[in-house]
């Protein structure tokens, strides 16, 4: 029995749509007298970074789900509505057609390719994989082409920010000048992170940007199915956590990447240590969350091993991370073994 449209879908991803392409005009100002406006003016630039920040983030993970579960309950004209949506609140929101545009592509392709996955049944895997590539475009879109067009530096967003970082952090830096040698030490390697941001930001723009953008795909992934609990969608369906695993394409694909961007490094490629760190990160956020699936599975009737996992690579993942990188490894070269000892996947 077919069900009846659900056009309450439609308006909430039209909610949260306006929501997230409005987030981005947000600005913050805080009057100062004359000699303290550069110190207010960085933590106005700052204050407004973190509110959006704050905010997007939640908005990125459930937006595009939104879309996917709109066009699967009303019709795929749907999603022509939500990007006018879009436009429109960008349009308003930033006095011009291009503003409008931006926000068109922030949004736009990962609800639509993350609807258009789902109808060609593409397995789960893919799904926030290349959701996760569609997001990085929509950020990149939305962060840096505007001044990539108008000013010809496609990282003037991330220089400003990290100017008004190092603004505030040096003002803390003169208040704490009675501090120890280790914690100068300390305090000077921060200085240098920030000014090799400033100098080189093509290096990790692309990298930091892939984080949420990988984080708000998979949670998307997972919603969609939370939101077909009780069917409306012909969705894959989502095996038990233990059994995740990566699949082949992404497995090579990130390898040749990896192979390509080391070679562009080697050569001086100005764009190789960035595309090189991108591709550091394609591999290891799949594939650490599959060695995580890989250790429940073989610390199955031990909970307390993986609970204790969890708990170490939420507050550690920097350290954490790798180890179950390199165990998501060698759970896909297991598998992939035990297929070809069985005579499939040859």
């Amino acid at each position: 029995m077919e069900r009846k449209p659900a056009y309450g879908w439609v308006v909430l991803a039209a909610a949260a749509t306006a929501a997230l392409c409005y987030l981005p005009h947000l600005h913050l100002a805080f009057s100062a007298v004359e000699e303290d406006a550069k110190l207010m003016a960085a933590f106005g630039t700052l204050t407004t970074f973190a509110i959006q920040a704050i905010l997007m983030l939640p908005l990125l993970c459930v937006t595009p789900a939104l879309w996917a579960r709109s066009a699967w309950r009303t019709h795929p004209a749907a999603l022509v509505l939500l990007a006018l949506v879009a436009f429109a609140t960008g349009h308003m929101a930033g006095g011009t057609v291009q503003e409008g545009l931006y926000a068109m592509l922030l949004i736009a392709p990962a609800g639509a390719l993350i609807y258009g996955m789902q109808r060609m049944k593409l397995s789960n895997f893919r799904v926030v994989f290349y959701g996760s590539i569609a997001l990085l475009a929509g950020l990149f879109g939305q962060i840096c082409l505007p001044s990539m067009l108008a000013e010809g530096d496609a990282y003037l967003a991330l220089k400003n920010l990290v100017s008004a970082y190092e603004v505030e952090w040096n003002y803390m830096a003169e208040l704490m000048t009675g501090i120890d040698a280790s914690q100068r030490e300390a305090t000077q390697a921060i200085g240098d992170m920030l000014a090799e941001l400033k100098i080189y930001p093509e290096v990790s723009t692309l990298q930091l940007l892939y984080y949420p953008a990988a984080l708000a795909a998979l949670a998307n992934g997972l919603l969609s199915h939370l939101f077909n609990r009780r069917g409306g969608a012909d969705l894959q369906k989502l095996p038990p956590f233990e059994e995740w695993q990566v699949e082949s394409g992404y497995f090579y694909g990130t390898l040749a990447l990896t192979a390509v961007a080391y070679i562009l490094t080697m050569t001086g490629v100005s764009y190789g240590m960035g595309l090189l760190r991108v591709a550091y990160a394609m591999w290891l956020l799949p594939m650490s969350l599959a060695g995580l699936c890989a250790l429940k599975r073989w610390t199955k009737g031990r909970a307390w091993v993986f609970v204790l996992a969890c708990v170490f690579t939420g507050l550690f993942y920097s350290m954490v991370g790798q180890m179950l990188a390199i165990l998501g490894m060698l759970s896909f070269l297991q598998q992939r073994m035990k297929r070809r000892m069985q005579g499939g996947d040859k």
